[in-house]
């Protein structure tokens, strides 16, 4: 089922049973470098998990497609949250910037959702308490 839903939506696609990353940052990183060069950069703060950058086909020096990926995960279901670095990244980086979800990522069938230039979608603000304060007592 996922297979047809896929081949709809790209020309080429690869299919590997279970999860060939076992759930580990470093061995995702290297299963995405069959198709990409990719740099995990999730401990810089850069705003984003991953770089993904296609080689040139004649010239692997030059780069014809660039993406700065940020992953987010969830068990079952639920929202998703950008941090403000997360989000004004992606509001600068705008078509380079891809927002990669996974849902169900606790069952047997995890769903991959990707989104090109996020900032675009209904995001609301979430505000949290930063600090408390008292006032002097006169």
């Amino acid at each position: 089922k996922l297979g047809k839903s896929l081949s709809d939506m790209t020309d080429h696609y690869l299919l590997m049973t279970a999860t060939p990353h076992k759930g580990d940052p470093e061995n995702f990183t290297l299963f995405l470098q069959l198709l990409d060069i990719v740099e995990s950069v999730e401990s810089q703060n850069l705003g984003y998990d991953l770089k993904a950058r296609k080689p040139h086909p004649e010239d692997p020096n030059m780069f014809v497609d660039i993406r700065f990926i940020e992953v987010k995960g969830r068990a079952f279901g639920g929202d998703i949250a950008l941090t403000q670095n997360e989000y004004k990244t992606a509001e600068r980086l705008r078509q380079d910037y891809w927002l990669y979800i996974v849902y169900q990522c606790g069952t047997d069938n995890p769903e991959l959702v990707t989104h090109c230039d996020p900032a675009t979608l209904i995001w609301e603000p979430v505000v949290k308490v930063e600090h408390y304060r008292m006032k002097q007592e006169s």
